[in-house]
């Protein structure tokens, strides 16, 4: 099953230029505001490979969102995209700071929209691949050291 983009602009000319961008490639749900994409991202968490978030929305904004998804652990588990007009160094800083993959300003090209989006599919996959295998070799670390001890206490015993 092919993964999906979450696309969340409150202008729906945006969403649905994304989404002709995108379908090719990735299934693409839509969100008009913040409130809407977090409803989205609770229902579909596991099947969302990454967010393509726009900034300034009424009513809960692309911080908020952003906020949201820190709170409830999603930041490190799905990449966001930041697709805004904003052009201020310091709001692309503060998008960084709480955890943005990447900045891409509007307007955009969708050639470089769609390697981007890719690059930091693929990148995430690995890097959830990669923590996923140093969490099975943690385990089995512990495992054996869990054993040796035990064979050691047992060795103790024996000796007394």
């Amino acid at each position: 099953m092919r993964g999906k983009v979450l696309v969340v602009d409150d202008i729906e000319m945006d969403r649905d230029l994304l989404e002709e961008i995108l379908d090719k490639d990735y299934g693409v749900v839509k969100a008009s505001g913040g409130m809407e994409a977090l409803e989205l991202l609770a229902r579909e968490d596991l099947n969302i490979v990454v967010v393509l978030l726009d900034l300034l929305m009424p009513g809960m904004d692309g911080f908020a969102v952003l906020d949201a998804m820190k709170e409830r652990g999603l930041m490190g588990k799905i990449p966001v995209l930041v697709i805004s007009a904003e052009q201020s160094i310091d709001v692309e800083e503060k998008c960084f700071e709480l955890g943005v993959s990447d900045f891409i300003r509007k307007p955009f090209e969708a050639p470089i929209i769609r390697r981007r989006i890719k690059n930091i599919v693929d990148l995430f996959a690995y890097k959830l691949h990669l923590e996923e295998r140093v969490e099975i070799q943690a385990q089995a670390l512990c495992n054996q050291y869990r054993l040796l001890k035990e064979q050691a206490e047992e060795m103790e015993k024996d000796k007394k």
